[in-house]
């Protein structure tokens, strides 16, 4: 058992948000390591409904579940891991926090301020898989958060011809930064048939209303 003070960002009620410090005692199970929190990552459309209450949770709530740390402890039966090792894991934004199972080694090469987003990717790549994208499909991405700006770099890297939508004009210019170069106002006209008229000209125009980097 490892005795431990730590900070967490927790919900205690509806929109409401506070920092808390409290003693917490970890077990690690033989697969289970300890972490030190270095970066932790906000998903923003799970975390807002769950603040917002539009997602039910039990309050006081504490958010989170994709972080790097460095590991302080290890389960007796860890063997692919060392201490001070850093890996990315499920963690809460918590200070110190345990991971259980799942934890990847972070390469060194690897900026640990973007390591977490591969949790989002992975959501995003779950629409790959599902939708079994192969070289060569007609992709269209609505909504360009995280996951789903994710989500069509993936699927124009598996070699879709990719088309992008959104209501933010911000987010679509951040799509292009991406080489997610069509891009489609959903907010104006008829989004459908543009997205339909970029591929079928093949020019990335679709009348016009198409964005381009």
């Amino acid at each position: 058992m490892y005795e431990q003070a730590v900070t967490k960002i927790q919900f205690a009620a509806p929109r409401q948000v506070r920092v808390i410090t409290e003693r917490v005692s970890f077990h690690l199970a033989p697969h289970d390591v300890l972490l030190k929190t270095r970066t932790s990552i906000v998903s923003p459309g799970t975390e807002l409904a769950q603040l917002t209450g539009l997602q039910s949770v039990a309050f006081p709530f504490d958010p989170g579940n994709r972080a790097v740390g460095e590991i302080l402890a290890l389960g007796a039966a860890v063997k692919d891991a060392a201490i001070g090792d850093r890996v990315f894991s499920y963690a809460p934004h918590w200070s110190h926090a345990v991971a259980r199972r799942l934890y990847v080694r972070v390469p060194d090469a690897v900026d640990e301020l973007y390591a977490p987003l591969a949790g989002l990717a992975a959501v995003g790549m779950t629409s790959l898989r599902v939708g079994k994208v192969e070289l060569g499909d007609r992709v269209a991405v609505l909504g360009m958060g995280l996951v789903g700006n994710l989500a069509a770099q993936l699927c124009q890297r598996a070699g879709a011809r990719v088309v992008v939508g959104d209501l933010n004009p911000v987010r679509l210019q951040l799509a292009q930064a991406c080489a997610l170069r069509q891009t489609v106002d959903v907010g104006q006209g008829d989004a459908r048939a543009r997205i339909l008229g970029d591929w079928r000209a093949g020019t990335g125009r679709g009348g016009g209303s198409l964005g381009h980097a």
